[in-house]
């Protein structure tokens, strides 16, 4: 990672790109109004006092890339917390904790787009939580079910390498339509990730 930071916060327009975001107290990112959020780790970030403990993106945010793990809030979007049109896409979200979403807390009109959710924690969706109308789900991993929605188990390689065994039921299952050129590692994609 480029750089490693405590708590950033982003408006109108901001690139937060190849960054280890880790450990901050109340909350890791704050992003709104078309920031674009790249290749960037979030993981071990609390959050005591409001929503997201990994990050919060609302406005035309676009998170795209990331890995988003172990992070815990009180409230709702242990993962990330999103709001008025964000998008997530190519991201990893698990081991995130909430009382409502422990991995994604989706509130509006929001898209998670060639991303997999899973093994996180809440009282209320423990991978993901829908509040209103028009969330989209489009290949993606997670359960319980919901339309654009694959449920099987991702098979990641081990509790904390988050690449996919071959034989996972998400390999080559992402679509290619909107989806970036380079994955979290920066390297081509798409990819034959089962050959």
């Amino acid at each position: 990672r480029e750089c490693v930071s405590r708590n950033i916060a982003t408006s109108s327009s901001g690139v937060v790109e190849n960054c280890e975001i880790v450990n901050n107290r109340d909350g890791g990112l704050f992003s709104q109004y078309g920031t674009i959020i790249r290749r960037c780790l979030i993981r071990e970030n609390t959050n005591s006092y409001g929503h997201s403990g990994g990050a919060y993106c609302s406005y035309n945010v676009l998170m795209e890339n990331c890995l988003v793990i172990s992070n815990r809030t009180k409230y709702n979007g242990g993962g990330i917390y999103a709001e008025g049109a964000a998008v997530i896409r190519n991201c990893t979200i698990s081991g995130n904790a909430a009382n409502n979403g422990g991995g994604l807390y989706m509130n509006g009109s929001n898209t998670a787009h060639n991303s997999i959710i899973y093994y996180n924690s809440a009282g209320n969706g423990s991978n993901y939580y829908n509040n209103g109308f028009n969330q989209s789900y489009i290949s993606s991993c997670s359960t319980p079910f919901y339309p654009g929605l694959i449920t099987n188990d991702p098979l990641f390689v081990a509790s904390d390498d988050y690449h996919l065994q071959t034989n996972s039921p998400c390999v080559d299952t992402g679509t290619t339509n909107g989806a970036p050129d380079t994955d979290f590692e920066n390297m081509i994609r798409p990819l034959d990730g089962n050959n």
